[in-house]
């Protein structure tokens, strides 16, 4: 039975901006493929006492073709690039299993306090990916970090 895992010891040592724009945006384990979609957002809702929230992220590895995934995939986190600098870190939560979007054929993960860049740019998002006792990085060019008041 395959299965999704996440690994709360984090990501390896950061990466060089340059190695990690150029991972690919499609990576074949086992014979499937896979990608990487995100939903980037800073939350400026008012709140007592004020707050300053950092970035957020929902993370989706899936499958091309919408096929299960039949291979263990441990992602071990997430690096977001801006520029030349490197945010990482490990996943702050899982989706409940009875989530809508949960699918046979998709991962999800939750990242939260993330840096505070501002909204309406676009980053590069790379995620650390172990499967068959490999390391494999897989990235999201040109994502867009939006703004919820």
């Amino acid at each position: 039975q395959p299965t999704c895992e996440r690994n709360l010891t984090g990501p390896p040592a950061t990466l060089s901006a340059d190695i990690l724009k150029a991972a690919p945006d499609t990576i074949t384990i086992a014979e499937q493929q896979f990608i990487l979609k995100t939903h980037l957002w800073r939350d400026f809702m008012p709140t007592i006492p004020p707050t300053k929230h950092g970035l957020f992220a929902l993370v989706q590895i899936e499958t091309t073709d919408s096929s299960a995934i039949d291979v263990k995939l441990t992602s071990e986190g997430i690096y977001i690039i801006n520029g030349e600098e490197v945010w990482h870190t490990v996943y702050a939560a899982e989706l409940p299993l009875d989530h809508p979007d949960l699918a046979p054929f998709r991962m999800i993960s939750i990242v939260r306090n993330g840096p505070t860049w501002e909204p309406y740019i676009y980053v590069d998002v790379v995620v650390s990916i172990v499967a068959q006792e490999q390391r494999h990085l897989l990235r999201a060019p040109y994502q867009y970090i939006d703004a919820v008041f």
